[in-house]
Protein backbone atom coordinates (compact mmCIF):
# COMPACT_ATOMS: atom_id res chain seq x y z
CA UNK A 1 0.00 0.00 0.00
CA UNK A 2 2.61 2.17 0.74
CA UNK A 3 4.49 1.73 -2.59
CA UNK A 4 1.65 2.39 -4.24
CA UNK A 5 0.70 6.02 -2.34
CA UNK A 6 4.67 6.57 -3.01
CA UNK A 7 4.38 5.99 -6.78
CA UNK A 8 1.00 8.38 -6.78
CA UNK A 9 2.95 11.29 -5.29
CA UNK A 10 5.74 10.98 -8.06
CA UNK A 11 3.32 10.90 -11.11
CA UNK A 12 1.53 14.18 -9.13
CA UNK A 13 5.16 16.00 -8.86
CA UNK A 14 6.00 14.97 -12.23
CA UNK A 15 2.70 16.38 -13.96
CA UNK A 16 3.18 19.23 -11.98
CA UNK A 17 6.36 20.11 -13.25
CA UNK A 18 5.46 18.80 -17.32
CA UNK A 19 2.90 22.07 -16.47
CA UNK A 20 4.88 24.25 -15.60
CA UNK A 21 7.52 23.59 -18.28
CA UNK A 22 4.65 23.85 -20.49
CA UNK A 23 3.62 27.02 -19.75
CA UNK A 24 7.11 28.39 -19.30
CA UNK A 25 7.20 27.78 -23.24
CA UNK A 26 3.82 29.72 -24.24
CA UNK A 27 4.21 32.85 -26.12
CA UNK A 28 2.64 36.12 -27.32
CA UNK A 29 1.14 36.36 -30.98
CA UNK A 30 -0.15 39.73 -31.39
CA UNK A 31 -2.45 40.00 -28.51
CA UNK A 32 -2.88 35.97 -28.14
CA UNK A 33 -0.99 33.35 -26.05
CA UNK A 34 -0.33 30.67 -28.50
CA UNK A 35 2.20 27.41 -27.15
CA UNK A 36 5.10 26.79 -30.47
CA UNK A 37 4.81 23.20 -29.48
CA UNK A 38 1.27 23.04 -30.73
CA UNK A 39 0.67 26.49 -32.52
CA UNK A 40 1.95 28.86 -35.28
CA UNK A 41 1.92 32.15 -35.45
CA UNK A 42 1.38 34.44 -38.70
CA UNK A 43 1.11 37.79 -38.98
CA UNK A 44 0.36 38.31 -34.97
CA UNK A 45 -2.38 35.52 -35.44
CA UNK A 46 -2.09 32.37 -33.98
CA UNK A 47 -2.99 28.83 -35.04
CA UNK A 48 -2.91 25.53 -34.21
CA UNK A 49 -0.99 23.23 -36.42
CA UNK A 50 -3.31 21.40 -38.10
CA UNK A 51 -0.60 19.80 -40.79
CA UNK A 52 1.85 19.18 -37.97
CA UNK A 53 5.85 20.15 -39.17
CA UNK A 54 4.52 21.19 -42.80
CA UNK A 55 2.10 23.90 -40.99
CA UNK A 56 3.03 26.97 -42.49
CA UNK A 57 2.30 30.71 -42.53
CA UNK A 58 0.96 32.66 -45.87
CA UNK A 59 0.22 35.72 -44.84
CA UNK A 60 -2.23 35.64 -41.87
CA UNK A 61 -3.50 32.48 -42.59
CA UNK A 62 -1.79 28.52 -42.32
CA UNK A 63 -1.32 26.05 -45.06
CA UNK A 64 0.14 22.63 -45.54
CA UNK A 65 3.34 23.33 -46.74
CA UNK A 66 3.32 19.32 -48.27
CA UNK A 67 0.54 19.86 -50.54
CA UNK A 68 0.14 23.66 -50.99
CA UNK A 69 2.46 26.75 -52.14
CA UNK A 70 2.04 30.36 -50.96
CA UNK A 71 2.16 32.84 -54.00
CA UNK A 72 2.45 36.80 -52.30
CA UNK A 73 -0.04 35.48 -49.34
CA UNK A 74 -2.27 33.60 -52.03
CA UNK A 75 -2.74 29.63 -51.94
CA UNK A 76 -2.29 27.49 -54.57
CA UNK A 77 -2.35 23.25 -54.64
CA UNK A 78 0.77 21.88 -55.87
CA UNK A 79 0.92 20.03 -58.94
CA UNK A 80 1.72 16.59 -59.47
CA UNK A 81 5.20 16.42 -60.03
CA UNK A 82 6.33 18.28 -57.09
CA UNK A 83 7.39 20.99 -58.74
CA UNK A 84 5.41 23.93 -58.28
CA UNK A 85 6.88 27.42 -57.57
CA UNK A 86 5.85 30.81 -57.52
CA UNK A 87 6.78 33.39 -60.24
CA UNK A 88 5.11 36.71 -58.57
CA UNK A 89 1.42 36.18 -57.65
CA UNK A 90 1.28 33.07 -59.80
CA UNK A 91 2.31 29.15 -59.24
CA UNK A 92 4.48 27.13 -62.16
CA UNK A 93 5.94 24.03 -62.99
CA UNK A 94 9.11 25.02 -62.75
CA UNK A 95 9.70 21.54 -64.65
CA UNK A 96 8.05 22.31 -67.68
CA UNK A 97 8.44 26.04 -67.55
CA UNK A 98 10.60 29.17 -66.18
CA UNK A 99 9.60 32.35 -64.58
CA UNK A 100 11.43 35.33 -66.10
CA UNK A 101 11.33 38.60 -64.58
CA UNK A 102 9.35 37.67 -61.20
CA UNK A 103 6.20 37.74 -62.96
CA UNK A 104 6.03 36.28 -66.67
CA UNK A 105 6.02 32.61 -67.02
CA UNK A 106 7.39 31.17 -70.25
CA UNK A 107 7.82 27.43 -71.48
CA UNK A 108 10.72 25.59 -70.77
CA UNK A 109 12.55 23.99 -74.11
CA UNK A 110 15.34 22.33 -72.18
CA UNK A 111 18.01 22.32 -69.28
CA UNK A 112 19.66 24.91 -71.24
CA UNK A 113 16.25 27.26 -71.34
CA UNK A 114 17.45 30.83 -69.75
CA UNK A 115 15.28 34.29 -69.58
CA UNK A 116 15.97 37.04 -71.55
CA UNK A 117 14.11 40.00 -70.05
CA UNK A 118 10.50 38.72 -70.60
CA UNK A 119 11.42 36.22 -73.02
CA UNK A 120 13.19 32.87 -73.33
CA UNK A 121 16.91 31.41 -75.20
CA UNK A 122 18.71 28.53 -75.79
CA UNK A 123 22.11 29.40 -74.37
CA UNK A 124 24.04 26.77 -75.71
CA UNK A 125 22.96 28.42 -79.39
CA UNK A 126 22.50 32.46 -78.44
CA UNK A 127 23.50 34.80 -75.63
CA UNK A 128 21.58 37.84 -74.16
CA UNK A 129 22.69 41.05 -74.61
CA UNK A 130 21.36 43.95 -73.00
CA UNK A 131 17.84 42.10 -72.97
CA UNK A 132 18.17 41.29 -76.79
CA UNK A 133 18.78 37.60 -77.85
CA UNK A 134 22.25 37.13 -80.00
CA UNK A 135 23.30 34.11 -81.86
CA UNK A 136 26.49 33.22 -80.16
CA UNK A 137 29.82 34.06 -83.16
CA UNK A 138 32.32 31.72 -80.49
CA UNK A 139 30.37 29.32 -78.83
CA UNK A 140 31.29 29.30 -74.94
CA UNK A 141 33.86 32.72 -75.48
CA UNK A 142 31.14 34.66 -76.99
CA UNK A 143 30.57 37.63 -74.85
CA UNK A 144 28.22 40.79 -74.98
CA UNK A 145 29.42 44.52 -75.74
CA UNK A 146 26.23 46.43 -75.53
CA UNK A 147 23.85 44.35 -77.95
CA UNK A 148 26.45 43.03 -79.69
CA UNK A 149 28.20 39.32 -79.44
CA UNK A 150 31.93 39.36 -79.77
CA UNK A 151 34.43 36.59 -79.83
CA UNK A 152 36.23 36.73 -76.36
CA UNK A 153 39.26 35.23 -77.61
CA UNK A 154 39.58 37.83 -80.71
CA UNK A 155 38.15 41.02 -79.37
CA UNK A 156 37.57 43.30 -75.80
CA UNK A 157 34.75 45.24 -75.49
CA UNK A 158 36.31 48.73 -74.20
CA UNK A 159 33.49 50.95 -73.68
CA UNK A 160 31.20 49.59 -75.51
CA UNK A 161 33.21 49.20 -78.67
CA UNK A 162 34.33 46.03 -80.00
CA UNK A 163 38.54 46.04 -80.36
CA UNK A 164 40.82 43.56 -82.00
CA UNK A 165 43.86 42.37 -79.59
CA UNK A 166 46.72 40.43 -80.95
CA UNK A 167 46.60 36.24 -80.41
CA UNK A 168 47.76 35.06 -77.11
CA UNK A 169 48.26 38.88 -76.26
CA UNK A 170 47.64 40.11 -72.30
CA UNK A 171 45.98 43.11 -73.34
CA UNK A 172 43.38 45.38 -71.48
CA UNK A 173 41.42 47.87 -72.29
CA UNK A 174 42.61 51.59 -71.99
CA UNK A 175 39.03 54.02 -72.67
CA UNK A 176 37.86 53.30 -76.20
CA UNK A 177 41.12 51.29 -76.83
CA UNK A 178 43.53 48.18 -76.02
CA UNK A 179 47.09 48.00 -74.60
CA UNK A 180 49.08 45.71 -73.65
CA UNK A 181 50.15 46.21 -69.82
CA UNK A 182 53.68 44.53 -70.44
CA UNK A 183 54.97 47.61 -72.72
CA UNK A 184 52.80 50.24 -71.95
CA UNK A 185 50.41 52.26 -69.64
CA UNK A 186 46.76 53.46 -69.54
CA UNK A 187 46.79 57.27 -68.85
CA UNK A 188 43.47 59.12 -68.60
CA UNK A 189 42.29 56.77 -71.53
CA UNK A 190 45.44 56.67 -73.63
CA UNK A 191 47.75 54.25 -73.91
CA UNK A 192 51.35 55.68 -73.22
CA UNK A 193 55.06 53.89 -72.90
CA UNK A 194 56.07 52.04 -69.98
CA UNK A 195 59.46 53.74 -68.86
CA UNK A 196 59.96 52.64 -65.69
CA UNK A 197 58.10 48.94 -65.03
CA UNK A 198 55.59 49.48 -62.18
CA UNK A 199 57.14 52.89 -61.02
CA UNK A 200 55.65 54.29 -64.07
CA UNK A 201 53.59 57.38 -63.67
CA UNK A 202 51.09 58.89 -65.46
CA UNK A 203 50.89 63.21 -66.12
CA UNK A 204 47.76 63.75 -67.79
CA UNK A 205 48.12 61.44 -70.91
CA UNK A 206 51.52 61.21 -70.91
CA UNK A 207 54.05 58.83 -69.04
CA UNK A 208 57.10 59.69 -67.22
CA UNK A 209 59.61 58.04 -64.60
CA UNK A 210 59.46 60.06 -61.31
CA UNK A 211 62.62 59.67 -60.53
CA UNK A 212 63.97 62.38 -62.65
CA UNK A 213 60.26 64.27 -63.19
CA UNK A 214 57.17 65.53 -61.48
CA UNK A 215 54.17 66.26 -62.77
CA UNK A 216 52.84 69.88 -62.08
CA UNK A 217 49.36 70.93 -63.31
CA UNK A 218 49.38 67.92 -66.10
CA UNK A 219 52.72 68.75 -67.35
CA UNK A 220 56.27 66.70 -66.65
CA UNK A 221 59.00 68.83 -65.69
CA UNK A 222 62.68 67.74 -64.69
CA UNK A 223 63.28 67.76 -60.89
CA UNK A 224 65.62 70.09 -59.50
CA UNK A 225 66.49 67.64 -56.52
CA UNK A 226 64.97 64.71 -54.59
CA UNK A 227 62.51 66.63 -53.20
CA UNK A 228 61.42 68.78 -55.67
CA UNK A 229 57.73 69.81 -55.14
CA UNK A 230 55.58 71.56 -57.36
CA UNK A 231 54.84 75.34 -58.01
CA UNK A 232 51.92 76.06 -60.78
CA UNK A 233 53.81 74.20 -63.35
CA UNK A 234 57.04 74.76 -62.69
CA UNK A 235 59.23 72.83 -60.01
CA UNK A 236 61.08 74.31 -57.34
CA UNK A 237 63.26 72.62 -54.48
CA UNK A 238 61.80 73.85 -51.06
CA UNK A 239 64.62 74.07 -48.91
CA UNK A 240 65.72 76.87 -51.09
CA UNK A 241 63.17 78.46 -52.29
CA UNK A 242 59.43 78.63 -51.73
CA UNK A 243 56.47 79.38 -54.28
CA UNK A 244 54.69 82.60 -54.19
CA UNK A 245 51.22 82.77 -56.02
CA UNK A 246 52.69 80.11 -58.53
CA UNK A 247 55.66 81.75 -58.99
CA UNK A 248 58.88 80.00 -57.29
CA UNK A 249 61.30 82.70 -55.59
CA UNK A 250 64.26 82.87 -53.09
CA UNK A 251 64.09 82.08 -49.48
CA UNK A 252 65.98 85.50 -48.56
CA UNK A 253 65.30 84.60 -45.08
CA UNK A 254 65.22 81.00 -44.68
CA UNK A 255 62.15 80.13 -42.65
CA UNK A 256 61.03 83.34 -42.06
CA UNK A 257 60.54 84.15 -45.46
CA UNK A 258 56.74 85.37 -46.51
CA UNK A 259 55.65 85.93 -49.73
CA UNK A 260 53.83 89.25 -50.87
CA UNK A 261 51.85 88.51 -53.78
CA UNK A 262 54.89 86.91 -56.06
CA UNK A 263 57.53 88.32 -54.34
CA UNK A 264 59.14 86.95 -51.04
CA UNK A 265 60.69 89.32 -48.63
CA UNK A 266 62.12 89.27 -44.77
CA UNK A 267 59.41 90.36 -42.66
CA UNK A 268 62.17 91.74 -40.10
CA UNK A 269 63.12 94.57 -42.01
CA UNK A 270 59.99 95.00 -44.89
CA UNK A 271 56.15 94.69 -45.10
CA UNK A 272 53.80 93.79 -47.23
CA UNK A 273 51.60 96.58 -48.17
CA UNK A 274 48.77 95.39 -50.60
CA UNK A 275 50.96 93.29 -52.88
CA UNK A 276 53.96 95.53 -52.64
CA UNK A 277 57.08 95.19 -50.50
CA UNK A 278 57.62 98.06 -48.11
CA UNK A 279 60.48 98.86 -45.60
CA UNK A 280 59.90 98.91 -42.49
CA UNK A 281 61.51 102.49 -41.59
CA UNK A 282 59.95 102.81 -38.36
CA UNK A 283 61.40 99.33 -36.83
CA UNK A 284 58.15 97.31 -35.37
CA UNK A 285 56.19 100.22 -35.28
CA UNK A 286 55.63 100.57 -39.18
CA UNK A 287 51.96 99.89 -40.52
CA UNK A 288 50.49 100.07 -44.01
CA UNK A 289 48.36 102.64 -45.28
CA UNK A 290 47.40 101.49 -48.44
CA UNK A 291 50.60 100.37 -50.57
CA UNK A 292 52.74 102.57 -48.35
CA UNK A 293 54.49 102.26 -45.10
CA UNK A 294 53.54 104.90 -42.28
CA UNK A 295 54.66 105.63 -38.16
CA UNK A 296 51.47 105.13 -36.66
CA UNK A 297 52.72 107.26 -33.74
CA UNK A 298 52.69 110.53 -35.77
CA UNK A 299 50.13 109.77 -38.38
CA UNK A 300 46.81 108.95 -38.91
CA UNK A 301 45.81 106.29 -42.08
CA UNK A 302 42.77 107.21 -43.30
CA UNK A 303 41.13 105.31 -46.09
CA UNK A 304 44.65 104.89 -47.44
CA UNK A 305 45.56 108.19 -47.50
CA UNK A 306 48.09 109.29 -44.61
CA UNK A 307 47.42 112.34 -42.26
CA UNK A 308 49.65 113.68 -39.62
CA UNK A 309 48.74 113.96 -35.81
CA UNK A 310 50.50 117.07 -34.99
CA UNK A 311 48.78 119.46 -32.65
CA UNK A 312 46.02 116.58 -32.01
CA UNK A 313 47.68 113.88 -30.87
CA UNK A 314 45.68 110.84 -30.35
CA UNK A 315 42.56 112.29 -30.45
CA UNK A 316 42.80 112.58 -34.36
CA UNK A 317 40.47 109.95 -35.84
CA UNK A 318 39.09 108.74 -39.57
CA UNK A 319 35.65 109.69 -41.02
CA UNK A 320 36.35 108.36 -44.43
CA UNK A 321 39.01 109.95 -46.27
CA UNK A 322 38.93 112.81 -44.19
CA UNK A 323 40.90 113.00 -40.38
CA UNK A 324 39.19 114.72 -37.07
CA UNK A 325 39.64 115.72 -33.59
CA UNK A 326 37.18 113.37 -31.90
CA UNK A 327 37.05 115.92 -28.76
CA UNK A 328 35.33 118.51 -31.55
CA UNK A 329 33.20 116.47 -33.74
CA UNK A 330 31.73 113.08 -34.98
CA UNK A 331 31.69 110.88 -37.51
CA UNK A 332 28.07 109.61 -37.93
CA UNK A 333 27.68 107.37 -41.41
CA UNK A 334 30.68 108.86 -42.54
CA UNK A 335 29.56 112.59 -42.20
CA UNK A 336 31.51 114.98 -39.83
CA UNK A 337 29.34 116.79 -36.96
CA UNK A 338 30.06 119.25 -34.62
CA UNK A 339 29.85 117.77 -30.75
CA UNK A 340 26.58 120.24 -30.30
CA UNK A 341 25.65 118.24 -27.11
CA UNK A 342 29.86 117.93 -25.87
CA UNK A 343 29.88 114.28 -24.48
CA UNK A 344 26.78 113.53 -24.78
CA UNK A 345 26.75 114.01 -28.70
CA UNK A 346 25.63 110.32 -30.41
CA UNK A 347 24.82 109.23 -33.63
CA UNK A 348 21.54 108.32 -34.88
CA UNK A 349 22.21 107.46 -38.51
CA UNK A 350 23.98 110.73 -40.55
CA UNK A 351 21.81 112.52 -38.12
CA UNK A 352 23.43 113.63 -34.00
CA UNK A 353 21.33 113.62 -31.28
CA UNK A 354 21.69 114.48 -27.36
CA UNK A 355 21.61 111.51 -25.54
CA UNK A 356 21.89 112.76 -22.40
CA UNK A 357 19.67 110.90 -19.58
CA UNK A 358 16.15 112.34 -18.93
CA UNK A 359 13.92 112.54 -16.61
CA UNK A 360 13.72 111.53 -12.96
CA UNK A 361 14.35 107.92 -14.00
CA UNK A 362 17.28 109.15 -16.07
CA UNK A 363 15.95 107.36 -19.11
CA UNK A 364 18.17 107.27 -22.57
CA UNK A 365 16.67 108.22 -25.61
CA UNK A 366 16.69 104.93 -28.25
CA UNK A 367 18.00 105.60 -31.72
CA UNK A 368 15.82 102.55 -34.09
CA UNK A 369 16.21 102.44 -37.50
CA UNK A 370 17.74 105.62 -38.10
CA UNK A 371 15.36 107.71 -35.79
CA UNK A 372 15.59 108.79 -32.47
CA UNK A 373 12.57 108.16 -29.58
CA UNK A 374 12.42 110.69 -26.77
CA UNK A 375 10.19 108.18 -24.48
CA UNK A 376 10.84 106.00 -21.17
CA UNK A 377 8.00 103.46 -22.66
CA UNK A 378 10.37 102.46 -26.07
CA UNK A 379 12.74 99.94 -27.22
CA UNK A 380 14.28 98.50 -30.08
CA UNK A 381 13.95 95.23 -30.96
CA UNK A 382 15.90 94.18 -34.42
CA UNK A 383 15.65 97.39 -36.20
CA UNK A 384 11.88 98.41 -35.17
CA UNK A 385 10.44 100.30 -31.96
CA UNK A 386 8.44 98.67 -29.38
CA UNK A 387 6.64 99.63 -25.92
CA UNK A 388 7.97 98.64 -23.26
CA UNK A 389 6.66 95.09 -21.56
CA UNK A 390 5.29 93.65 -25.37
CA UNK A 391 7.83 90.36 -26.68
CA UNK A 392 10.79 91.17 -29.02
CA UNK A 393 9.59 89.40 -32.77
Amino acid sequence: MRNVILLCLIVIICSAVNAKRQRMKRAVCGNEIWDPLYDICCEGHAHEQLYGPYSGCCGQKIFNAETQVCCSGIIFPIQSTGLTQCCGRRPYNAETNICCGSRYVQPRSGLSTQCCGKITFNADTSVCCADKVVDQVAGTSTLCCGEKAYDSKAFLCCQGKIVDIPVNSSNQCCGETSYDPTTSVCCNGQPAPNLVGNLTMCCGKESYNPASSICCADKIVQKLSNVSQCCGDMSYNPTTSMCCAGQPVVRMAGILTECCGKESYNPQDSLCCNQMVVPRRYGNTTQCCGNRYYNPTTHVCCDGDEISRRHVGNTIQCCGKKSFNNERYICCDGSLLSRRYKQYTMCCGKRRYNGKPRGRTGYKPVCCANRVYYSSKIFCCNGKAQRKGTACL
